[in-house]
């Protein structure tokens, strides 16, 4: 089973897992694993769930593709009202770079390495952005 609440892990099998050699467990948030868990029962009741292993599905009982998902983030931040700088496209792809550049800042690039499940931490510092308030910071206390 690919949902592990228990563990506080989504548990992908080696042959769904794109790109690795070995099966990826990824680690979730206590809100997460509340939310999940909450969606999972409410999941139960849809039909056009039965008998299917994906988590979500569209309007039309599809498994979401890239397209899809950045239609849908497309049309999030429309609706939120989020800023944009001017001439920056922000896909499904793009949140993978954010978070690989959170997770490096925050507890490391080799636990980014192992979230993101690259097999190199050569590869998880390509997806990393520079942090110009961390680099303030880093400033102030290095000189």
């Amino acid at each position: 089973d690919w949902v592990n609440l228990e563990a506080h892990e989504l548990n992908i099998p080696k042959d769904e897992s794109t790109k690795n050699e070995a099966h990826w467990n990824c680690t979730l948030k206590n809100r997460t694993v509340k939310v999940l868990r909450r969606w999972l029962n409410e999941r139960a009741t849809y039909d056009k769930y039965q008998d299917r292993d994906e988590l979500w599905l569209t309007k039309k009982a599809t498994p979401y593709s890239s397209k899809s998902c950045n239609y849908l983030l497309t049309r999030l931040i429309e609706e939120g009202d989020v800023p944009i700088p001017e001439h920056k496209e922000i896909t499904w792809y793009s949140i993978r770079h954010g978070v690989a550049t959170h997770w490096a800042n925050h507890v490391g690039p080799h636990h980014a390495k192992e979230q993101l499940r690259h097999k190199s931490v050569t590869t998880t510092m390509k997806y990393l952005h520079s942090d110009s308030e961390m680099r303030s910071t880093a400033v102030e206390q290095i000189w």
